[in-house]
């Protein structure tokens, strides 16, 4: 896959009272106006309220910027803030990077910045600076995902060395979606499992069975959708759940989605005909 990677040099153009400030929590990084590199042009971005929208038939233009951490990177004894963005150019690429910046003058400028990417291809979950140290996870689209669906994230550590940061120690790479093995009672074939699902997210099960035997798998909950993951079999979808016909012997993966605006605790049964 080619990756687009959209250069963003942000630089603070104005958004600050005449008056000096010294604390950096108490800038207002979601109402900025943003000097943005966009491929070969440059614009005058202003934020309100972390955003900024342009909508037109054929320039469209979606820019975000949050700033919620905050932390010494460089060892003065002064914060510096985490602000993460976001861009949009009109096609389905959602491009994210980070920006760090520090006081000086009584004024914030860009200590240094560090690239995002695209959604589950190393788009930025969230970026903190913990003892002097910078920790910033991204999205990793795994062997199975794709831009839209990422399957782990991955961890990342930099200090400053005093010119650009550093990467250090290992990178950590952890699933999104573990899987859990459902286990049978001796001499059953069905088990009822609690499952706690944030809104939108999904959980997956791990399951052994033969070929010529069936997996139904079903809840009364509403808002919740069933699919098989991994293992060949004929899927058909029912009010509350799903029929697999199994077409061969060895573990089976399913996943269960809460397509909820809401948290939910829901049980769900697994039955082997």
């Amino acid at each position: 896959m080619s990756k687009l990677f959209i250069s963003l040099s942000l630089l603070l153009v104005s958004a600050l009272p005449t008056v000096a400030q010294s604390d950096i929590r108490k800038v207002d990084f979601k109402n900025f106006t943003y000097d943005v590199q966009i491929f070969e042009k440059k614009e005058k971005l202003t934020l309100k309220n972390g955003e900024f929208d342009r909508n037109t038939e054929d320039d469209k233009l979606f820019f975000t910027a949050s700033a919620e951490n905050y932390g010494d990177l460089d060892g003065d004894g002064s914060e510096e803030a985490v602000v993460l963005t976001m861009m949009n150019t009109g096609g389905t690429g959602n491009f994210s990077s980070g920006i760090i910046f520090t006081m000086k003058g009584g004024k914030p400028v860009v200590l240094t910045e560090f690239e995002g990417g695209d959604r589950a291809y190393g788009g930025l979950v969230d970026a903190k600076i913990l003892n002097k140290m910078l920790i910033v996870q991204q999205y990793d689209v795994g062997e199975t995902g794709g831009a839209c669906c990422p399957e782990f994230i991955v961890t990342k550590t930099y200090k400053w060395n005093g010119k650009e940061l550093e990467q250090v120690g290992k990178q950590e790479r952890r699933e999104l979606y573990p899987l859990n093995r459902i286990k049978f009672e001796k001499g059953s074939s069905l088990s009822i499992i609690p499952v706690n699902l944030e809104k939108y997210d999904r959980k997956r099960f791990v399951v052994g069975a033969r070929k010529g035997q069936t997996l139904l798998v079903s809840s009364g909950a509403k808002g919740i959708s069933y699919n098989l993951f991994t293992g060949d079999g004929e899927v058909e979808k029912t009010d509350n759940g799903m029929i697999v016909k199994l077409k061969e012997t060895g573990d089976f993966v399913f996943e269960v989605v809460n397509d909820n605006e809401k948290d939910v605790s829901i049980s769900i049964t697994v039955e082997i005909n």
